[in-house]
C-alpha cells in the first residue's frame, strides 16, 4: 500500500508501477492554441445507464474550456460535462481502490492524473489560474473515487458479485484486499459513524450531481421564464449572493421559510464579510 504524500503539486516526474515506467510532463495546452475535437460518451446499447468511458475523448484532441477565477469550468456546457466525466473516469480506473483515504494516494499518482487532464483540456496560460483548476480537478477526482468505492461495496461486495464485466479496466488484483477491507469491523464502524453524522445534517442540499455553477445557469433560465410569465421566483426578496445560493440549493422551490434572518444565512454573510470575500 502507498504512504501519504504531503504535496499535490504537478511537475515532471517518472514512476514505475507493475514493472512499467510512466512519465508525466509539465507541458499543458492553452486555450489560444487548440481547436476542439471529439466528445466524451457513455457506454451505449445498455438497458440501464452505463458508466462514463470517455472513449472519444481518449482519442480526440484537447477541448477548449473557460474557467472562472476559482478554477471551476464554466463553458461550453458540453465540455464542462466532459471535464467532470473525465476526471471521474481516470480516478475510478487508475487509483488503487485498496487505499483507504484519498489523502494517502501518492503525489506521483495525482500528478500523473492531472497531467492527463491537462493534455485533454485547454488550460489557462496564467500559472495561478491553472493551479486553481488543478485543485478543482483533484477534488472532483476525490469525490468520484470515494463514490465509486461506495458503489462497488453496495452493488457488488454486498451482493457477492464481482465488477469486472461492468468495469473491465479495474485491476483484478485489487479486489480481494478491497473486499476484505469493506467487510471488516473497522469499516462497518466507520460507516455507522458517518450515518450518525449525516443524520445531524438538517439542511441537505438538493443539487444532485450538479455543481453550483451548473445549477445557477439552470436557475437563471427558470427565473427568466417565470418572470416572462408573470410568476414569482424562489427567494426573490433575498439579495443575490452565496447565501441565496445556499438557501435555494436546499429548497429549490422556495416553499420553505428561509430568510435573511436565518442563523446559517447570517453566518455565511458574516464569514464572507470577515474574510473580505464577495457575496
Amino acid at each position: 500500500m502507498s504512504s501519504e504524500s504531503s504535496s499535490d503539486t504537478s511537475g515532471s516526474s517518472t514512476s514505475k508501477t507493475s514493472g512499467s515506467t510512466s512519465t508525466s510532463s509539465s507541458t499543458s495546452l492553452h486555450s489560444e492554441d487548440i481547436v476542439e475535437k471529439g466528445s466524451c460518451t457513455s457506454a451505449r446499447h445498455r438497458t440501464k445507464r452505463g458508466h462514463a468511458k470517455c472513449k472519444k475523448l481518449e482519442k480526440g484532441g484537447p477541448r477548449r474550456l473557460t474557467f472562472d477565477k476559482n478554477g471551476i469550468a464554466q463553458s461550453p456546457v458540453k465540455h464542462v460535462n466532459e471535464f467532470s466525466s473525465y476526471c471521474g473516469y481516470i480516478a475510478r480506473m487508475r487509483v488503487d481502490i485498496r487505499i483507504k483515504d484519498w489523502r494517502k494516494v501518492p503525489t506521483v499518482v495525482k500528478s500523473n492524473l492531472w497531467e492527463d487532464v491537462s493534455k485533454k483540456f485547454v488550460m489557462p496560460r496564467d500559472e495561478t489560474h491553472t493551479l486553481n483548476v488543478k485543485k478543482v480537478a483533484l477534488k472532483s477526482m476525490s469525490h468520484a473515487w470515494k463514490d465509486f468505492k461506495w458503489k462497488l461495496n453496495i452493488n457488488y461486495v454486498k451482493k457477492d458479485k464481482t465488477p469486472f464485466e461492468d468495469y473491465p479496466e479495474l485491476k483484478k488484483e485489487w479486489w480481494p484486499d478491497f473486499v476484505e477491507w469493506v467487510t471488516s469491523d473497522e469499516y462497518i464502524a466507520l460507516g455507522e459513524k458517518g450515518k450518525q453524522s449525516q443524520s445531524m445534517n438538517k439542511f441537505r442540499q438538493k443539487l444532485g450531481r450538479r455543481s453550483y455553477t451548473v445549477q445557477k445557469r439552470k436557475w437563471a433560465k427558470e427565473d427568466a421564464q417565470a418572470l416572462t410569465e408573470g410568476k414569482s421566483i424562489p427567494f426573490q426578496d433575498m439579495p443575490d449572493g452565496r447565501h441565496k445560493d445556499w438557501a435555494r440549493a436546499r429548497n429549490p422551490s422556495g416553499d420553505v421559510n428561509i430568510t435573511e434572518s436565518h442563523p446559517i444565512i447570517q453566518k455565511i454573510v458574516m464569514f464572507l464579510s470577515t474574510h473580505n470575500l464577495s457575496i
